[in-house]
């Protein structure tokens, strides 16, 4: 735990509490607190009494940087309770290309009160939404001196060790980290991915919420440099919500969590028709409530799953449609990281085996 400064003695109050309540402090709720609801023992704090986690909603502004591509977008989170802490139903979208960055129109992640966050409504095959959210949370932990960061900002599923150091700024205070050793090993074989640079650079306000996190990591493979990634992070607003409408946000994402999972591609028809069925039943009743926009996308969306669903089941049946047809040319890295391209194997023989992703 930081040891409060001169400089910084009522605002690292603050910090002790992000740091007891790490899920109002992401938000930038924890300010509701007053200096009276927490006591330093040691240089820890001791919750003495705290009333129920509010309804909440921040949004935040997201440009993640995967070598030369980038894209951009905001993710509107808004907090309800849930049994053993609180859920974040999130909702992120990508005006410049009208696209959803998270694979659904919506989401949500658990936060326990004990253990890591743990996913929950999210696509598997677009994790970049999750993966900010999941850092999000561990930066609110972060602290002064040796410690690890939440890999999961560069797209990694492990912690990183990092020593970290207290920048002063005109309000609040910030940490900047830099990675331990001189380099990682993420992944061995004949070119071995590491992570060779890695700087994390985090902003909280005068009470200890974090509203800004920015991450920058370089990589080599086989001793070459490897695209680099980047994630930048800055809250622009954030609101408690009166519990009525908590109430409402909350029931409607529970009548649409089984509606979104559908939209997940190979599902079957009877399945997406279903889900259908399910969605006429409750659509009026949410349609014009918080979450309304995102009734209506799903809506089209669900349109569109029948259509594919609709499709031949037999691989038989498909094949037929696509013989004496040019397959659609695609670039992939193998385990060493060399990249492997379809059309170099013209005119030979293909098996293209597909497993299960995580």
């Amino acid at each position: 735990m930081i040891r409060p400064s001169p400089r910084y003695s009522s605002s690292h109050l603050g910090r002790l509490q992000s740091a007891v309540f790490p899920m109002l402090a992401i938000l930038g709720l924890c300010g509701i607190f007053s200096s009276e609801s927490v006591l330093a023992s040691g240089n820890r704090s001791q919750p003495v009494s705290v009333a129920d986690d509010p309804v909440a909603s921040a949004v935040w502004e997201v440009r993640d940087v995967k070598g030369k591509d980038e894209t951009r977008y905001s993710v509107t989170i808004y907090q309800v309770p849930a049994p053993g802490g609180v859920r974040w139903i999130w909702r992120a979208f990508d005006e410049e290309t009208e696209s959803y960055p998270g694979g659904f129109p919506i989401g949500s992640l658990r936060i326990q009160r004990k253990g890591k966050p743990r996913p929950e409504l999210f696509d598997p095959l677009a994790p970049g939404v999750m993966q900010a959210l999941v850092a999000i949370h561990a930066a609110v932990e972060a602290e002064e001196g040796e410690g690890w960061a939440d890999g999961h900002a560069i797209g990694i599923r492990r912690t990183i060790p990092v020593v970290r150091s207290d920048i002063s700024v005109e309000t609040g205070f910030s940490l900047k980290g830099q990675l331990k050793p001189k380099e990682v090993e993420i992944r061995g074989g004949k070119k071995p991915l590491k992570l060779t640079s890695f700087e994390e650079e985090l902003l909280y306000d005068d009470k200890g919420a974090l509203i800004e996190a920015h991450w920058v990591a370089g990589y080599t493979r086989g001793g070459e440099i490897s695209p680099g990634r980047e994630l930048h992070l800055k809250r622009s607003s954030v609101e408690i919500l009166e519990q009525e409408k908590g109430d409402e946000i909350e029931s409607c994402f529970e009548f649409l969590q089984p509606v979104v999972r559908v939209l997940r591609k190979g599902m079957s028809l009877p399945a997406v028709e279903l889900a259908e069925e399910m969605f006429k039943k409750e659509r009026k009743t949410h349609e014009k409530g918080a979450l309304g926009a995102v009734v209506k996308e799903i809506a089209g969306l669900l349109k569109e799953a029948r259509e594919l669903a609709a499709q031949p089941l037999d691989p038989d049946e498909r094949a037929k449609k696509m013989l004496g047809k040019p397959a659609p040319d695609f670039t992939l890295e193998d385990l060493d990281g060399d990249p492997v391209k379809l059309s170099d194997y013209v005119g030979k023989v293909v098996m293209l085996a597909f497993w299960g992703y995580s």
